[in-house]
């Protein structure tokens, strides 16, 4: 496994992915907040991270402590569609289908503090 794109983000609340549809993106109050923190997400990961991606499939790996227990009620897997949508936003990754991303690797835990490891890894 080769390692190709890793960040470190602390104190930053990743807001879990929300559907929403064209005109709920603009009314409804959890589609507005997951689509501003998509904007400052995707900030804090091109700011943040190393490395360049130009290797694919890549699978995203996550590492993160949460600082109260209702992030940790949230699913994995839209706290991992909620980084695939801001690395794509980022420019980091073309695209977060099959061609580019195979997999996710989420491990979450409640340490009172926000932290999260993110890294995009390449199989051999």
């Amino acid at each position: 496994m080769e390692t190709v794109f890793e960040a470190h983000i602390t104190d930053f609340k990743i807001v879990p992915y929300v559907r929403q549809t064209k005109r709920g993106k603009y009314v409804k109050e959890r589609a507005k907040k997951y689509n501003q923190n998509q904007i400052d997400l995707a900030w804090l990961l091109k700011v943040n991270g190393r490395g360049k991606v130009d290797k694919f499939p890549v699978i995203l790996k996550i590492r993160g402590s949460v600082a109260d227990g209702r992030q940790m009620a949230a699913d994995w897997d839209n706290i991992s569609k909620a980084v695939q949508d801001a690395m794509v936003k980022a420019k980091i990754l073309p695209n977060d289908n099959l061609k580019y991303v195979s997999g996710a690797d989420v491990r979450l835990e409640n340490k009172g503090k926000i932290e999260y490891y993110v890294a995009l890894v390449v199989m051999r």
